[in-house]
Parts: C-alpha cells; structure tokens; sequence
C-alpha cells in the first residue's frame, strides 16, 4: 500500500489515518515507507495515525501509557473489523506511531455511524464502518490540533459496505 501511495501521490501526504486492529495494514505501510525513505526514494515518511472504536481502544491505551482490559471477550461496536482486543503487535504498533510522529484515537459509534451515513449520501461511498472509523479520527485529530487544516491527509477507505446495511438507513 505505501509503494501504491508513493507512486500515485505528488507529494505524499503529511499524514495518513488507519484503522487498527491486528494492526497489518498500519505496520505494512510503516514497512513500505521505510524501505522506501532508506533506498532515498522518499524525503520522509508520513505521519502515521491509528484509529480505533471506544469500545475496542488497547493500542489507543498503550499509546497513552494507561492500562486497558475489554469489558468482554465479544466486541460490540459497529467496526467489528477492528474489534481485537489483544493486538500481536502492540508494542511495535506503538513504537511506529512514535517514530513517525504519529497520534492514535478512538472514535465514538455515533460518529462512526454518522461518517458511514455522510460518505454515503455526499459521496455515494458504501463503506464498512470500520472504514468509516478513519473519517471520525480525522474530525478528531483535527480538532486537537494535530492536524492542520492546509495539510495534505490520506483516508484509506479500507471496506466495502455492501455486505451489511447501515443501520436506519435504506442503504
């Protein structure tokens, strides 16, 4: 994805927001990037921000230096994609968000669901929620400031979501 990016983006984006999980698409990226920025073909590697849901927020904890435990075994948040509770990777997702500088928040399910509604009536985007998750980061980053607003950002809008209806909605 970060070679995909690279080659399609002039200049790369400033940051880029991903929804965690196991946390793959954010290391691959990270991976991608450095291969990249060592071989000299990029100046720098974009800001790396990690999203994840309130109700499933263990790389979001350990970012912060806090302690966090499920309230279940079974994640009940509409972004059930990144619903891990126990991410493999934990220590070295965090240690990218550091080095790149990057932020990791969590998002509401009301402004998940209300992302998922938006991109799908203004832009006729049909995503999963747990795509839409990375517009609410955004909104989130944003407003703390970590984002400026003449920054160039990149969304990938990670699911297709076709597969189940948003709810009170008839799509």
């Amino acid at each position: 994805m970060a070679y995909e990016i690279a080659e399609q983006m002039e200049p790369l984006p400033a940051h880029i927001i991903v929804p965690i999980g196991n946390g793959s698409i954010y290391q691959g990226m990270y991976k991608g990037f450095r291969e990249m920025f060592e071989a000299r073909v990029i100046d720098a590697i974009p800001r790396l921000h990690g999203a994840q849901t309130e109700e499933t927020q263990p790389f979001v904890a350990a970012f912060e230096n806090n302690e966090w435990s499920p309230k279940s075994d079974y994640t009940v948040s509409l972004a059930n994609g990144i619903g891990v509770n126990y991410p493999p990777r934990l220590k070295s997702l965090v240690e990218i968000a550091r080095e790149t500088d990057g932020r990791v928040v969590a998002v509401s399910e009301t402004k998940i669901l209300s992302w998922q509604k938006e991109l799908a009536s203004l832009e006729g985007l049909i995503v999963e929620p747990t795509s839409a998750v990375v517009m609410g980061a955004a909104e989130k980053l944003i407003g703390q400031g970590f984002i400026k607003v003449d920054d160039v950002v990149l969304l990938p809008l990670t699911g297709f979501g076709i597969k189940e209806a948003i709810p009170g909605t008839n799509i």
